[in-house]
């Protein structure tokens, strides 16, 4: 098994994991590329990998984003395809899981817009299942998967179907041709296009209509949903998710009614952009001046957390 893990510069390189196979995806930085184009290109040159060996690629910020270090990912993924699995993947947006019923839903609501009108041309033409509900099952958006060949060749017909007719529909320029060519509206990248944002979705979507194939999804724990979001909303978004998942899995739309009445609380604009912002955190911690800082407070704190000695002037 090999792990792929992209980055753009020298500082993003110091994030690499140890276990992964770092990979220089500075040219990929056109405003409609990212993570496909990248496992299109590493799927065309597979220097040094083993036809049958499963591989993926994930972000330099993986170990940001995600509730496990890189360490303990490929350790899980390892143990997935030793039980038969043709995929293993993990979704570092617990919070996003917990409280939207699929990604084509929180894109709407997050501020994509347009890509409602671009999911339905593919339900249309494609049949991808826009309404079903994804639980921690099959709900992904960061692509953080590896994937034998079997899975890989699937998959990738299936995003290249959608492409091709999304391709189309931008030469005519056609209405959801020019939603799908045109901007992504992501508040932290003004650059990004929608292509990158349907793609992700398509993940997910992809895996619900895939009854033949073995997935592997890494489950958060309770514990995981405290540690990313403070024990209070940590442990109820916990209970949503799992209560989603009880619907999905049993079928029982009360369930479901219930799960849908409730979390409508969370999805007003307070809450839900404490969750989206704790879910995908700012990466300033990852940045050279945040690190020198830390390294400061660690030469200047006791074990105690306390500063020994000194008081400031006007605090005495």
């Amino acid at each position: 098994m090999k792990i792929y893990q992209a980055y753009m510069d020298v500082q993003q390189r110091e994030f690499v994991g140890k276990d992964a196979i770092p990979y220089d995806a500075s040219a990929n930085s056109a405003p409609g590329t990212r993570e496909y184009d990248l496992f299109k290109k590493l799927h065309a040159e597979p220097a040094g990998r083993d036809s049958r060996e499963p591989w993926g690629l994930v972000s330099w910020k993986f170990e940001h984003k995600s509730p496990i270090d890189f360490a303990g990912f490929h350790d899980f993924c390892q143990a997935a395809f030793a039980n038969g699995a043709d995929c293993a993947f993990i979704n570092p947006m617990i919070g996003n899981e917990a409280v939207y019923a699929n990604g084509w839903e929180q894109g709407i609501h997050c501020g994509h817009t347009g890509i409602e009108k671009v999911a339905s041309f593919l339900e249309e033409h494609l049949g991808i299942r826009v309404a079903s509900v994804s639980d921690v099952n099959t709900f992904a958006f960061c692509n953080y998967f590896v994937a034998n060949n079997r899975f890989w060749g699937r998959y990738f017909g299936f995003i290249d179907e959608a492409l091709r007719l999304l391709d189309r529909e931008a030469e005519r320029g056609t209405e959801v041709g020019q939603l799908y060519s045109g901007s992504g509206r992501y508040q932290r990248d003004a650059t990004a296009s929608m292509r990158i944002f349907v793609i992700e979705r398509l993940f997910s979507s992809f895996l619900l209509q895939q009854d033949d194939l073995t997935v592997a999804a890494r489950l958060p724990s309770a514990i995981e949903f405290e540690r990313k979001f403070g024990v209070n909303l940590g442990r109820i978004l916990w209970n949503f998710s799992r209560f989603k998942q009880r619907a999905v899995e049993t079928g029982d739309l009360s369930l479901y009614n219930i799960w849908d009445r409730q979390r409508a609380t969370l999805l007003t604009d307070w809450h839900i952009n404490i969750i989206w912002n704790l879910d995908d955190p700012f990466a300033y911690t990852l940045t050279r001046e945040y690190r020198e800082f830390e390294d400061m407070c660690n030469e200047l704190f006791d074990e105690s957390g306390s500063v020994p000695g000194r008081v400031l002037p006007g605090c005495a």
